[in-house]
């Protein structure tokens, strides 16, 4: 039997370099222009888009490089793609194992290499369409599968030693947790690290937040303890609360760019007013200091212990530089209730929800860009998570023997990082 009796060979079609996009738009499909975009794992990474295709491959069509580095190999694991002239897709229309038809098309490509002593322009319609195949019932397809497999397995037991990551802080790079995994596994993970590691600078700044609102938070505590006196505590509220507004809008400003790039077709909801106010005072302080009116501090017994406040107040009759401020600030601010707003309240109400915001921008981003079989590879360790991983500070994977020198694999450097993108997609997909 010959191959082209048993698949629908699709062969892909330039499009002008000029209609290239480098973002989705909203009717755009991913292009896969060539080898380029099919890795060593046989995983595709999208880097360019077209409004216009002109030869579509649908989801589980199996994709093989024919030009240029010929033999690539994977399987199309999103909705659709227009392909360029160096790949052809492979369509299974009488349902055969794919993994059948992957391995067999490794083989026959090698062969092709072998007569040619691997100096092959490229593969032809009819170099697949020709191409002998031989066809065992669907039960010995996937028999065949599962011997090569295990063969495979074996041969690299031997040459790899693939292991999680976590994080010692006394460490210099990843430390590495007695877990080990196989090939499979190892792929997953470092595939899930490498499309998550651009959430690693957002996980910065919004620890930049984090510290700086803590540091508000411990104010009273340090008065109770006696660390500093309550006229120096509202010196420190006064200081502290105009840090935690640069660093709030640092986290913004970067969020936005981060969204334009990687989500520009998410939606997200409006700016509330508590966010707004955050937004008008921060625009002040890129011209003066913020004028903090420090009325009192309020003290009263309660259940033993007292509670103490620190109202810290802007007023708008002392923002002497209001003039300067853009149009939207200026009126945001003459909509202050009696034209001032209690700054702390404000900074707790805007704290909260920018924990909110970023669990959104996660949630979204991981819904995107993380594919269905490392989902489920996760949902599948989950119990290996909660029992040992989580509580180790994962960050991400390592294969101790690959190429004999040691140390490749994908991990963060921060700790926690992975461990709450790990959880999130435990929320995701409970």
């Amino acid at each position: 039997m010959r191959l082209g009796d048993v698949i629908n060979l699709v062969s892909g079609r330039d499009i002008a370099k000029k209609a290239h996009l480098s973002h989705p738009q909203s009717k755009s499909i991913p292009y896969i222009t060539g080898a380029s975009n099919i890795n060593e794992q046989g995983q595709i990474t999208i880097t360019e888009w077209v409004n216009n295709p002109s030869v579509i491959v649908n989801k589980g069509t199996l994709l093989l490089s024919v030009k240029g580095t010929i033999g690539k190999i994977a399987v199309l694991s999103i909705p659709r793609a227009h392909i360029a002239r160096q790949i052809m897709g492979i369509e299974n229309i009488y349902g055969l194992d794919s993994n059948y038809q992957k391995f067999y098309l490794k083989s026959y490509v090698q062969e092709l290499q072998k007569k040619a002593k691997s100096m092959i322009p490229g593969i032809s319609r009819d170099d697949l369409l020709l191409a002998t195949f031989p066809l065992p019932p669907i039960t010995e397809q996937s028999r065949i599968v599962s011997k090569i497999k295990r063969v495979f397995e074996l041969i690299d037991g031997v040459k790899h030693d693939y292991r999680f990551t976590s994080f010692q802080p006394n460490t210099i790079g990843p430390a590495v947790t007695s877990i080990k995994i196989d090939k499979n596994r190892f792929e997953r993970y470092y595939n899930l690290v490498s499309r998550l590691l651009p959430l690693a600078n957002l996980y910065k700044s919004f620890n930049m937040v984090k510290r700086q609102q803590a540091k508000l938070i411990a104010i009273i505590d340090r008065i109770h303890s006696g660390e500093i006196t309550v006229n120096e505590a509202l010196d420190t509220a006064g200081e502290y609360s105009t840090l935690y507004i640069i660093m709030h809008m640092t986290f913004i400003h970067n969020a936005e760019s981060f969204i334009n790039y990687y989500l520009s077709e998410a939606k997200f909801n409006k700016e509330t007013t508590h966010a707004l106010n955050i937004r008008a005072i921060r625009n002040y302080a890129e011209h003066c200091a913020i004028p903090v009116t420090r009325i009192s501090y309020k003290h009263q017994a309660g259940r033993g212990k007292e509670i103490i406040e620190l109202p810290i107040w802007v007023e708008k009759k002392n923002l002497l530089f209001f003039n300067y401020l853009r149009d939207r600030n200026k009126s945001i601010i003459n909509n202050w209730e009696d034209g001032k707003i209690r700054l702390d309240i404000e900074i707790a109400y805007a704290w909260e929800e920018l924990k909110d915001y970023f669990d959104t921008i996660k949630k979204k981003y991981i819904q995107k860009y993380v594919g269905e079989d490392i989902i489920k590879q996760i949902l599948n360790d989950k119990e290996l998570f909660e029992e040992k991983l989580l509580s180790e500070d994962v960050t991400g994977v390592i294969d101790l023997k690959r190429a004999g020198d040691g140390w490749p694999g994908e991990y963060f450097n921060s700790p926690k990082v992975l461990k709450n993108l790990i959880n999130t997609i435990f929320i995701l997909y409970k």
